[in-house]
This record gives structure tokens, C-alpha cells and sequence, in this order.
């Protein structure tokens, strides 16, 4: 609490959201998605979903609301990696209270759970199937192509130019390098950078209402260790910050 026993300033708040009672977890999930810096004896705990999305803005020289800024440099992998890495944050971590999903029952696409739990804009499975693949080659391979396994892509990147957020190509990728040009599968940039910053404004406020669950195997405990970043100000300062060796 702050001085003046109002509450701290949270990314996401807007002056219309109404205050709710919340329970102890969905405490603790406001806590994840929204809280700034907390700073203690020059030691700083941040949120990694804060992290991500501010790294991701900053990388590709964006504002708040998704828009760019006058550099001319927004078409960055590594930002487009931390947006596809939030989304994956937010799918492996969260869903609405009373909707159907499967609590992370082992496949691991957790982009595509983030979107079909949270997104406003619906996309077909072979969509779906792309953005997770996009996410796998950048956060695996940091290229444009995803071959390991099936299905495959050849990504490009279009910004500011109208059309979806993912393109699909005529016929599916089989693989082979000799045919990779033919078979592009176009990713609109703006469009996913705006969808990102929608899709998590969207599950803050959610989270404001008391609207969420966790959906991790250990639960919010899991949630505030897993997620939690601890960064000091000096080296001298020991690194059993919590009093956990080897942290």
C-alpha cells in the first residue's frame, strides 16, 4: 500500500475498474500479471509477464497500445519472439474460471491454448498449428522455418500491409528446401503485435474481476516461484535472496 493507503499503480488499471474482494489466489494472480517493481533493501522482484511484454515492446520500438514509434525498426524477431513467448506464458499459466480446457494435459501448445482461451479474433487449426510454429522456430532456432516436425513452414514477415494475421500458403510446406519459396506462410506483424497487446490487456482486466485460475500443476505457488524475477542492485548482495540455496 502506498502512503496515502491507496493501492499501487498496476499495468493495465484504467480509472473505471471497479475494486473486488479478491481470494488469496486470485490475489495472487493480479499480483503476476499487473505489479510493478517491488524494491526491498536494493533488491528488486518484477513479473516476468511484465518483463516479457516490455522487452517485446522494446525491441520492437513500440508503445502500450502496440503502436510504433517513428524509428523505422519494427520489424525485429527478437520482439516478435517475446510476444509468442508471452502468449505461451499466458496458455501454460491461465484460463477462465468455469471454461472448458484441458489444465495443460500434456501437449504443450500452449500459444494456441492462450489463444483460444483469450483471443477475440478466431483462427482456423491449420492457424493455429502456424503461430505455434512460428513460436518453435524463433525460440528454438531463432529463424524463419520450422521443419523438425510437421506440419512445416517458411515464414515471412509483412508490417503494415493489410490483410491476416497469419496467410497461409495454397498447399502445405512438404519440407524439402527445394520447394520452400513456393510455400510461404505469411505472418502480419501489426496485426499480431496488436492482437498480443489486446489478448493481455484482456486477461489483466480478467484478472482485476477475479476471473482467472491457475492452471499450473503446482498451482499459484508454482505461479509466483516459476515467474517471479529477483535482480539486485549491487554484487555483494547475496544471491539466497529467499532464503533458498542455490536460487
Amino acid at each position: 500500500m502506498s502512503g496515502n493507503g491507496s493501492s499501487p499503480r498496476r499495468h493495465g488499471d484504467t480509472e473505471n475498474d471497479a475494486p473486488k474482494k479478491l481470494t488469496a489466489d486470485e490475489q495472487t494472480i493480479l499480483d503476476v500479471l499487473t505489479l510493478g517493481s517491488q524494491v526491498r533493501e536494493r533488491v528488486h522482484e518484477k513479473s516476468a509477464f511484465l518483463e516479457a511484454f516490455h522487452d517485446a515492446m522494446a525491441a520492437g520500438h513500440r508503445n502500450e497500445n502496440g503502436d510504433p514509434d517513428e524509428s523505422g525498426e519494427h520489424v525485429t524477431w527478437l520482439s516478435i519472439m517475446g510476444y509468442m513467448t508471452l502468449l505461451d506464458m499466458i496458455g501454460r499459466c491461465f484460463a477462465p474460471k468455469n471454461g472448458k480446457h484441458d489444465h495443460n494435459s500434456g501437449n504443450l501448445c500452449f500459444v494456441k491454448d492462450a489463444l483460444e482461451r483469450f483471443s477475440d479474433e478466431k483462427f482456423s487449426p491449420d492457424q493455429l498449428n502456424a503461430l505455434h510454429a512460428l513460436r518453435c522456430s524463433l525460440a528454438h532456432d531463432y529463424s524463419a522455418v520450422r521443419n523438425e516436425r510437421g506440419p512445416y513452414h517458411v515464414f515471412d514477415y509483412a508490417f503494415d500491409q493489410p490483410g491476416e494475421t497469419v496467410g497461409l500458403p495454397e498447399k502445405p510446406w512438404d519440407g524439402k528446401w527445394a520447394t520452400a519459396k513456393d510455400h510461404i506462410t505469411h505472418i502480419g506483424v501489426h496485426q499480431l503485435v496488436r492482437l498480443v497487446h489486446d489478448l493481455f490487456g484482456d486477461v489483466q482486466k480478467m484478472a482485476t474481476r477475479g476471473e482467472l485460475e491457475c492452471v499450473l500443476p503446482g498451482g499459484v505457488e508454482e505461479l509466483t516461484e516459476r515467474y517471479r524475477v529477483v535482480t539486485t542492485e549491487s554484487p555483494s548482495v547475496s544471491p539466497c535472496l529467499r532464503g533458498k540455496k542455490g536460487r
